[in-house]
């Protein structure tokens, strides 16, 4: 068929990166904190509702539409943040990692 566009339209979202600090949490806290954001036990944890993931020790990437639910969740632990650069990523050329 001529003149028709074939490729498939690929899904962008906005989203930004995450630092954070459990410096001031006491080690129970910290391990608290951990299962509440990764899960535990066959759980989800907040990251999975926020539909981000983790990209290193202590970084987040979230969409940019989870923005308030994060802060929100970091404001409840007592959580020092940074919100690092905004960035469009191709959601069809991300993979999630389950771990």
């Amino acid at each position: 068929m001529k003149g028709k566009n074939n490729k498939k339209q690929e899904k962008k979202e906005s989203f930004i990166l995450v630092s954070y600090s459990l410096r001031k949490l006491k080690q129970s806290d910290k391990t608290r904190f951990g299962y509440a954001l990764k899960g535990r036990g066959g759980d989800e944890g907040v990251i999975n509702s926020l539909r981000g993931f983790t990209v290193g020790r202590n970084v987040l990437i979230i969409p940019l539409s989870s923005r308030r639910e994060m802060k929100e969740f970091m404001g409840y632990w007592g959580v020092e943040f940074r919100e690092h650069s905004e960035f469009i990523i191709n959601i069809k050329g991300v993979k999630k990692d389950k771990s």
